[in-house]
């Protein structure tokens, strides 16, 4: 779900600016901010990933997203709304790695690469679909307004579902089978 809304906003982000009055030139420099801002992001995340619990820091960083969406949607259209998108939307970004370090964390090292496999199979659906719902949405309406409102639900229901995420219970084997 967080790579899903994240692909619909970037996919769109030129045609949502232009749609929000700015000049599609900006799309361009706001990918490099929230790709700078990124690099700081991932850091930070990875540091509060040892230090608090990595589901609530995600479940938080999508509560984040969802704001970003909602300060772009419904902010004033100036330079610094997109400013302040730009920083928090990278924050969503920034919790990537502490998504695959929980699959580390809850099932170890012995099928990582496959868990990463199945995953990124079904993270590539969403990938695909919600950038396509958020086109036929803009087609019908000649607005994003419902696009993005859908994105910030997405980020909500991905926080509500990054909370409720607990690692597995242990299975008690026999000795035997160590």
């Amino acid at each position: 779900l967080r790579i899903s809304a994240q692909a619909g906003v970037m996919i769109h982000l030129v045609p949502i600016l232009v749609w929000k009055n700015f000049e599609e030139e900006l799309g361009g420099i706001m990918v490099a901010m929230i790709s700078g801002s990124a690099i700081f992001t991932r850091v930070l995340m990875g540091w509060l990933g040892d230090k608090v619990e990595k589901r609530i820091i995600v479940s938080v960083s999508m509560l984040v997203g969802m704001l970003a969406i909602l300060i772009f949607l419904f902010g004033p259209e100036t330079m610094w709304t997109l400013i302040i998108f730009s920083l928090l939307i990278s924050i969503t970004d920034g919790a990537a790695g502490l998504t695959w370090a929980m699959i580390g964390d809850f099932f170890g090292t012995k099928a990582f690469a496959t868990l990463r496999g199945v995953i990124n199979l079904i993270v590539s659906v969403g990938a695909f679909l919600v950038p396509v719902a958020m086109g036929r949405i803009y087609d019908v309406n000649s607005s994003y307004s419902s696009a993005l409102i859908l994105v910030s639900i997405i980020y909500l229901v991905a926080s509500v579902l990054f909370l409720c995420t607990l690692p597995p219970k242990p299975s008690f084997k026999s000795n035997n089978n160590k």
